[in-house]
């Protein structure tokens, strides 16, 4: 069925943006220490949230696990790919939020830069 594959597909997608954004924002000037360890606690919640879906989905999908008709586990699945969806576009929407902040705080200290640089302050 498509949509377990897209079930960890998405988890796997998510894990992987977590790690190479998480390392960015780790090495940026432009984030504040208790910001970095905001966002790191925001990912691991995502993350554990996701291995909840999955190992929901592992129950679904191991023979003798739970007692149900095929309907009903289809349907489940079906309810699990949406959840793993909205929670795949709010790390998208919190990560770009994320990427703005640091792009505008760059942007700032660029423009403060080249105003001292205009007055000849150091």
């Amino acid at each position: 069925m498509a949509a377990v594959a897209e079930i960890i597909d998405l988890e796997v997608s998510m894990i992987s943006q977590f790690s190479r954004k998480l390392n960015g924002y780790r090495g940026s000037a432009w984030l504040q220490p208790a910001e970095v360890s905001y966002i790191n606690q925001i990912y691991t919640s995502l993350v554990n949230s996701g291995v909840e879906l999955i190992a929901a989905l592992a129950s679904l999908t191991t023979d003798g696990t739970l007692s149900m008709t095929d309907g009903e586990r289809m349907t489940r699945i079906q309810q699990l790919d949406t959840e793993m969806k909205r929670q795949y576009r709010l790390v998208q929407t919190f990560t770009n939020q994320a990427d703005l902040l640091t792009v505008q705080r760059q942007q700032e200290g660029n423009d403060i830069s080249t105003l001292k640089s205009i007055y000849g302050i150091q």
